[in-house]
């Protein structure tokens, strides 16, 4: 029987797969230091209780999905978007830091303006439009929708959300 010699020369292929292993993750939403900070008109609740109470429907309160109602309008176009970044990636035209930065910039800014334009349902009542002056949920101290943030989590480090990390993290 014939014997055939086979010698395996990476390329950076052990390299690309080890990588991909550890991509990151991206978190949206309100998180962090957002999520303790006083609400202006929340009657001692923080920015997060005021977030999980409309998101959830907490209380007397209605559910007001703005996190969670937006990732399932969009996870089609999460899937493609991310998709892109990653045959990006692969061929070394964008870093994983900047692609996954990119993918969480993008979104959020996606979630706040679905927000501020007025599209988180349901409708709010007549009597609180003639009060604040408002039909949009969720805008009336631009609190909420300021606080709507992205986190990139990689394997070496805890999340790049600081500006200053941010920029850490591409010069690598």
């Amino acid at each position: 029987m014939p014997r055939a010699k086979i010698k395996d020369i990476d390329r950076g292929f052990k390299k690309l797969a080890e990588s991909l292993g550890e991509m990151g993750a991206i978190t949206i939403g309100v998180q962090g230091k957002d999520v303790d900070r006083p609400h202006p008109n929340g009657h001692g609740q923080t920015v997060g209780d005021i977030a999980r109470m409309h998101e959830l429907g907490l209380g007397t309160q209605k559910k007001r999905s703005f996190c969670v109602a937006w990732i399932d309008e969009n996870a089609a176009r999460m899937r493609k978007e991310s998709a892109r970044q990653l045959a990006a990636v692969l061929k070394g035209t964008i870093t994983r830091n900047k692609a996954l930065i990119k993918l969480g910039y993008s979104w959020t800014e996606d979630m706040r303006n679905r927000v501020w334009a007025g599209h988180v349902q349901p409708p709010i009542a007549q009597a609180t439009i003639d009060k604040k002056g408002d039909d949009r949920a969720l805008v009336e101290t631009i609190t909420l929708h300021d606080a709507i943030t992205y986190k990139v989590w990689l394997p070496q480090f805890k999340s790049i959300r600081d500006p200053a990390q941010r920029e850490a993290a591409r010069k690598k």
